[in-house]
């Protein structure tokens, strides 16, 4: 009896080749989407952190006679007579309150509000910053809605000076920004990092703010008002402080720069083009911009290409202070 024989057929070189091709093409197609698809998961992460946040600043403002808390401010542990003086000699300690763990109160069990690292709770931490440096609040408040007195007592008594944090009845509707990302650096001496959006606008809200017409703006005050240029509340804001550059990145380590960079705004999400926001009535958006490829901003024809207006900065007038058109903006 005759006994078929079997045989196998093994694969050739080429049709090797061709299938590790193909298999490398569908990676090639598949890791883009899938790393798209991860940024897209930190993006809707922060939102819902910065969504938590506000809720919690809400509440802390329910429970303080409608008042937001303060951005931050040291607890000296002996005399000083200019409060929160970093210049003193032995005059601070060190420690301070922020608006971060004020809030973060509100998010966690046995948190007491000081500066300790184990009071921010995760929720104050941006997942894609966290992929940068590990650190513990990635977010950065509205100094004029969250003030600093040690900034505010700089400028003079009131009403160039705003001793209290804002009010719930002073914030703009839907159209004050509260709270953004920002961005942080792998050399702080705390983990904490900035606090306060200090370099918005190019330092336009504190420094040398020798009158309230620097700070203060409504939809309807005469600044509003002003022919095209770069005056009004419905320009962009300015990115850059004095002479140095503001780049969308996060902060170089070592002494690094400082200036453009104290709580401005960092587009870190959806392509770095994105900054997420908290916005006084609860709900969270994000500011889009069109970055250059050395990350700086596009400015074509004289005017910064991102939707970061000045109005979104400001609160309603206080009592006292008197719009005077004839103000530099």
């Amino acid at each position: 009896m005759v006994t078929a024989r079997r045989t196998t057929r093994a694969f050739t070189l080429v049709e090797l080749l061709v299938v590790i091709g193909i298999i490398a093409a569908l990676i090639a197609i598949l890791l883009p989407v899938l790393s798209g698809v991860q940024a897209r998961g930190r993006d809707l992460k922060c939102q819902s952190n910065i969504r938590s946040i506000m809720q919690a600043m809400l509440g802390y403002a329910a429970e303080n006679k409608g008042s937001m808390p303060y951005g931050f401010y040291y607890t000296r542990s002996i005399q000083d007579p200019f409060p929160g003086n970093w210049n003193d000699a032995g005059g601070d300690d060190g420690r301070f309150i922020s608006w971060a763990s004020l809030v973060g109160k509100y998010m966690g069990k046995r948190l007491d509000g000081d500066n300790d690292d184990s009071n921010f709770p995760p929720v104050l931490k941006c997942p894609e910053a966290e992929q940068i440096y590990p650190h513990v609040v990635s977010y950065v408040a509205n100094m004029i809605v969250c003030v600093a007195p040690i900034y505010e007592l700089q400028m003079g008594p009131p009403p160039n000076a705003q001793l209290k944090p804002a009010n719930v009845t002073q914030l703009i509707k839907s159209e004050t920004a509260v709270i953004w990302d920002t961005a942080i650096k792998s050399t702080w001496e705390n983990n904490v990092g900035y606090l306060e959006g200090a370099d918005i606008d190019g330092q336009r809200f504190w420094r040398g703010a020798s009158v309230p017409q620097y700070r203060y703006f409504s939809p309807n005050d005469p600044f509003g008002q002003f022919p095209p240029g770069t005056s009004g509340n419905n320009k962009p804001i300015n990115m850059t402080t004095g002479s140095n550059t503001w780049k969308n990145t996060e902060i170089p380590g070592g002494s690094g720069p400082f200036f453009s960079y104290q709580g401005n705004l960092r587009f870190r999400h959806n392509k770095d083009t994105a900054c997420n926001v908290g916005w006084s009535d609860g709900h969270v958006s994000a500011f889009t911009a069109k970055i250059k490829r050395d990350k700086t901003m596009d400015s074509s024809g004289g005017v910064p290409r991102h939707d970061a207006l000045r109005r979104y900065f400001m609160i309603k007038w206080p009592s006292g202070a008197i719009p005077d058109p004839s103000s530099p903006s």
